[in-house]
Order: structure tokens, then sequence, then C-alpha cells
């Protein structure tokens, strides 16, 4: 089910209309990968190099494993956000979202953009029957505050080697 919110938003010296709604990603690549180039830069691997596999992405949308939102000003994309919904080996029926990518222009994050994506996500899984989210926040460009304050609890820290 796609759906779409449209709010107005304090933004600078008075009110913007930020659209918040579920796309399709397939239809969205292009406008996507200077804002993922972007979001790599901020917060990006630091022993990886970006190369989007678009060909998987696509398979788990149309197996409906991967949700895909959007913050838009004037219909330019601003804000994204990609969810992964599965169910854990561990949770026998319990439904999970995974936050796979999260990204809000840098001239768009003192607004309530970024809080409001976020909020519209929640709804809509929880609509879809998602039982509890997973969020993660790099080292390099951490937002555990951010998620604290949105009522995320910090439940693990990860690490990795290269070999």
């Amino acid at each position: 089910m796609l759906r779409a919110y449209k709010i107005k938003t304090l933004y600078g010296v008075g009110l913007v209309e930020v659209k918040f709604q579920q796309e399709f990603l397939r239809l969205a690549e292009q406008e996507i990968t200077p804002l993922a180039e972007l979001e790599w830069e901020e917060s990006g691997h630091p022993t990886q190099t970006l190369v989007i596999d678009w060909d998987a992405y696509f398979n788990l949308e149309d197996a409906g494993v991967l949700k895909f939102f959007t913050a838009r000003k004037d219909d330019l994309l601003v804000g994204y956000f990609i969810v992964l919904v599965f169910t854990p080996l561990t949770a026998k029926g319990e439904l999970v979202g995974s936050y796979d990518s999260v990204y809000v222009h840098k001239d768009h994050r003192k607004s309530s953009v970024g809080k409001r994506l976020f909020t519209y996500v929640e709804t809509c899984m929880k609509e879809d029957g998602v039982y509890r989210v997973i969020a993660s926040s790099s080292v390099k460009n951490p937002i555990g505050n951010f998620l604290n304050r949105l009522g995320y609890n910090e439940i693990e820290t990860k690490y990795e080697k290269v070999l």
C-alpha cells in the first residue's frame, strides 16, 4: 500500500509544505543516487566504497521486503528512508523493520523534516503490522542523541574487522 501525507513545517522564515510519502524506489533511482552519495560521504563506511546494488534493492522491493519513503519539498527529493521488513529467526511471527538507509539533506535538517520523516515511517510501519524497528548510527556521523529523543533505546554496539 502506497501512502502520502502533506504537512506544513516551520523552515527558515516561514512555513514550507513538505510531502512525506511511500514511493517505489525503482522509480526514484536517478533522484536518490546524488543523495545516497552525500549520505555516504557524511557517514560512509571507512573501509568500503559505495557501490549500490540497485538490482538487489529492486528485487527486495518486488518481494515486498523493502519499503521506500520520501520527503519532498516542491517535488524535490530532500530526504529518504529505506526499511527492510522481515521476521527474525529468533522471533517467529514477529515483523521487524530494519532501517537500511536514512538521509535528510543538510539544508533541511534545522527544520523538523527528519523528525517528521521518522514519525511518518513509524506510523506506516505500525499500520503494516511491524512490531519493532531497528535503527543504527554510524561512528562518523552519529545520530544516537536524535534517536534517543525519538524514544529509541541503545541495545548493542557493533564492531567490524576487515580480513
